[in-house]
């Protein structure tokens, strides 16, 4: 049977456990607050970003076709390079395989090339037979968010120099009330819609500038600013995601923790009681002996 000294240190054990739980969870939910304001930030840099497509636009005809090398694309998935996030790498990697597959747009998708961000989630992927062109680690800070989606730009943009791809598509999780849900975004080509609307943007102006760079120059820069911000924005919402559920896995394995400290509380007070009992009866039961032997000797 355990002794009280081993069920003691149990106890202590498992309230240092509870204490790192809740630092986690803390920790957690900071990270939520510094991405969400990360990603929101975003919304005057795009806005300036669109100002300046509009200018392009007004100087420059994109072409209807462009000669296609390969038939395939980028796909980029954000996961996490941590666990203690139940499903989230795996519901991705899932549902960026599914809607690639399942896609009639994309004509070929085992030419699909693999951007992975995460260890958790490259091991997920490639559990589910899926193959990456190149890893990154999550970063680990706010401040390294934008180097990294610097860093992801830059490797479509060295894709892009060897292939014209038909698509480039973001695979992440966002927040969906207490948890996340997967969805994807196309970066390129770009739609007709989202260029039209950007067109139609009324300008702050009578007048649109002049520059001094061509219209095609413009665009194509600016295409790249558009696409960190996307890359930006989704590892932002990635990121806050990932520790929602972290979070919510923690809530989690506190309520476990306390219900187990009472638990074995209660048995330490039990056990504790009925050895005091038993040492109580000792004595009694030594007092009694001497009693009767002083009786005895009487």
């Amino acid at each position: 049977m355990e002794t009280l000294e081993s069920l003691k240190g149990k106890i202590k054990t498992t309230k240092n456990l509870q204490g790192i739980v809740s630092s986690m969870k803390t920790l957690s939910a900071v990270s939520i607050s510094q991405y969400e304001r990360a990603s929101k930030a975003l919304k005057v840099y795009n806005r300036n970003i669109k100002y300046g497509m509009k200018v392009a636009l007004s100087n420059y005809t994109l072409p209807r076709e462009r000669t296609k090398k390969y038939k395939g694309g980028v796909a980029i998935l954000f996961g996490s390079d941590q666990g203690l996030v139940g499903r989230f790498n795996t519901s991705l990697a899932q549902f960026g395989q599914k809607t690639i597959q399942e896609n009639p747009n994309i004509e070929s998708p085992e030419k699909m090339k693999y951007i992975v961000i995460g260890r958790s989630m490259f091991a997920k992927f490639t559990a589910l037979g899926g193959q990456a062109t190149k890893l990154y680690s999550t970063p680990g800070s706010i401040a390294a968010v934008a180097g990294l989606a610097q860093i992801i730009t830059l490797k479509i943009d060295e894709l892009l120099e060897d292939y014209v791809f038909e698509k480039v598509l973001l695979f992440y999780n966002k927040r969906a009330g207490a948890g996340f849900e997967s969805t994807y975004r196309r970066l390129l080509p770009m739609d007709e819609v989202f260029l039209n609307g950007i067109r139609e943007t009324k300008w702050p102006t009578n007048q649109l500038p002049q520059t001094p760079v061509s219209g095609e120059q413009m665009f194509d820069s600016l295409v790249r600013q558009i696409l960190f911000i996307e890359v930006y924005r989704a590892l932002a919402e990635s990121l806050a995601s990932e520790h929602m559920t972290r979070m919510i896995s923690m809530q989690n394995a506190e309520k476990n923790i306390e219900e187990h400290l009472d638990k074995m509380n209660l048995e330490y007070q039990q056990r504790r009681q009925a050895e005091i009992t038993e040492e109580l009866i000792d004595v009694v039961s030594g007092a009694e002996v001497l009693n009767a032997k002083k009786k005895k000797k009487k």
